[in-house]
């Protein structure tokens, strides 16, 4: 079983990442069973939480913090959206 974990562990460490061609990488494993098994209970938790969140919602959040910060009128708001339908 602790092999398994930590296998799980280094698999979940290098997944998505890219590494070029002679470059080394470190991969830090925790010493102990229990803090790979730690980790790896965060990992899916995390994962969990990233699936539940409505990222539209979260973006349309984010777009009005910004218009605020810059106190946009809502034409100018109109304006920006209109532009980013096109892009």
């Amino acid at each position: 079983m602790e092999s398994e974990a930590r296998a799980r562990y280094v698999h979940a460490a290098v997944d998505g990442r890219n590494v070029k061609k002679g470059e080394d990488t470190s991969i830090p494993i925790p010493r102990s069973d229990s803090g790979v098994e730690e980790l790896l209970q965060e990992l899916e938790e995390d994962r969990q939480r990233v699936d539940e969140v409505d990222i539209q919602e979260l973006e349309r959040e984010i777009d009005e913090a910004v218009y605020d910060l810059f106190d946009l009128t809502e034409d100018e708001r109109e304006v920006i959206e209109e532009y980013l339908e096109v892009f």
